[in-house]
This record gives C-alpha cells, sequence and structure tokens, in this order.
C-alpha cells in the first residue's frame, strides 16, 4: 500500500472552495433579481436574462466540482487509514457536501424561477387573448340581430323597397327603433373598441417596463370588472365604459 506522502491528489481542493464561494453568489443574485423585479426596478425580461446570465456562469464551476469530487473520491480509495489521511479524507469529504448541497438548492431555485415566470407570463397572455375573441362574438352577435330587426320592421310595417315613403305607414316607428338599436348596439361596439385598446396599452407598458407584472395583474382585472359592471348594466359614473356611453351621447344630442 502507498504511503500517504506518495498519494498526491491531481486536482487543487481549491477550486472546490471557488463552487461554494459561487453557490452562494449564485443565491444572493437570484435574492437581487427577485427583489428588483416585485419592486418594479427591472422588467419580467431582464428578470429572465438575469436568471439565465447567473446560470450561465455557474456552470463551468460546477463542472468543475464535478471534477473535483470524482477524483476526491478516488483519493480516498488510495488513502492507507491513518489518523492523518482519515483526518484529510474527512476534510475532503465536508467539501463535497457543503458544495453539493449549495449547488443543487440554488440550480434548482434557478429553474423553478425560470418555469414559474414563463408559465405566468403563457397563463395572463391567454386570458387576454380569451376575453378578446369573446368581445368580438359580442360584436358579430349585435351586428346580426340589429340587421334582423331592421329587416323585420322592414316587412312587418311596410317601411322598405320600391313602396316606402318618408310618410310611409309606420315610418315613424322603424326609424325610432333603428335608432334605439342602433345606439344600443353601437355602444357595446365603442365598449369593445375600448376594452382592446385598454389592454393593449397595457401589454405595450409591461413590454417597456413601465409597470411590473403585480400592476399589470391588478390593472387588468379593474379592467375585466368594469366591462362586466357595464355589459350587465350595473357600472357607475365612474366606470370607463360608462364615462364613454355618456360623452357620446352627449355628442348626439348636440347633433340632434
Amino acid at each position: 500500500m502507498p504511503s500517504l506522502e506518495s498519494i498526491r491528489l491531481s486536482v487543487d481542493t481549491s477550486d472546490m472552495l471557488k463552487a461554494v464561494k459561487a453557490s452562494n453568489t449564485l443565491e444572493r443574485g437570484i435574492k437581487q433579481l427577485k427583489e428588483a423585479v416585485d419592486s418594479g426596478k427591472i422588467t419580467n425580461d431582464q428578470y429572465n436574462l438575469g436568471l439565465k446570465e447567473l446560470r450561465r456562469q455557474n456552470d463551468g464551476l460546477f463542472s468543475s466540482w464535478q471534477k473535483a469530487r470524482a477524483e476526491i473520491v478516488k483519493y480516498a480509495g488510495s488513502l492507507d487509514g491513518t489518523t492523518r489521511a482519515s483526518k484529510a479524507l474527512a476534510k475532503e469529504q465536508s467539501y463535497v457536501e457543503i458544495t453539493n448541497a449549495q449547488t443543487a438548492k440554488s440550480f434548482g431555485e434557478l429553474v423553478t424561477s425560470v418555469n414559474t415566470y414563463q408559465t405566468a407570463n403563457k397563463s395572463a397572455a391567454a386570458s387576454a387573448d380569451t376575453f378578446v375573441n369573446q368581445l368580438r362574438k359580442q360584436e358579430a352577435q349585435a351586428a346580426k340581430t340589429a340587421s334582423t330587426m331592421q329587416q323585420y320592421y322592414s316587412k312587418t310595417l311596410g317601411v322598405g323597397g320600391p313602396a316606402a315613403t318618408s310618410s310611409g305607414a309606420g315610418y315613424g316607428a322603424i326609424e325610432s327603433e333603428l335608432d334605439r338599436l342602433s345606439n344600443k348596439y353601437n355602444s357595446v361596439y365603442r365598449a369593445s373598441k375600448l376594452y382592446e385598446n385598454s389592454l393593449n396599452e397595457l401589454k405595450q407598458a409591461q413590454m417597456l417596463g413601465a409597470i411590473s407584472t403585480k400592476q399589470y395583474d391588478a390593472e387588468l382585472e379593474q379592467l375585466n370588472l368594469e366591462f362586466t359592471k357595464f355589459s350587465n348594466g350595473t357600472a357607475s359614473s365612474l366606470n370607463r365604459f360608462q364615462q364613454q356611453l355618456i360623452v357620446s351621447n352627449k355628442g348626439m344630442n348636440q347633433m340632434g
């Protein structure tokens, strides 16, 4: 059996200490990025890029640590069991255990953070797109209903076609009904357009880093709530869609 003096570790154990320090630096970096994105100092895209950069910077140290660990295992197998060798082995193994635990924890948090960010963004985008699609269906249905009602009253009251005149049978009634339908469905159309424009502004503000993810979610929730109340006829005068309707009606009254 070779003596302890003849055994040499082919890897510098300082590499393992560097890996331990790098693991601590990685933890601090993740914490700083979380604080920055939560406070709105950086955008979600910048946060995502920061996480990827931290991972890239530490990949090399993680590989060095794996190599050092393999050498230590080999080194341990060559020791002659003396007290001096046992102490050296215990010291080297403690480095391995510390590095393994800290590095695994840091890389696990990094992967979890990236996955959480991507899942949240996909969910928010899907919800907004679904709501816009519902609005467009309502617009189409409103236009179809208005057209059907116009055809019905024209046929029933004898207004329309070559026999129609300004003093024809039921002309005043159909004109009044068409005005009512026009005002009703035009207000729905204008409200849907206001919703779509407001949603696009929110998306752009988040993309440019003007608002945080929390602010985006809160504004989107408020926008949906106001539109729902307007559609149900329970909107207050502070509701943005109700305010748009009031301004529009005033303009029409002045023109009339």
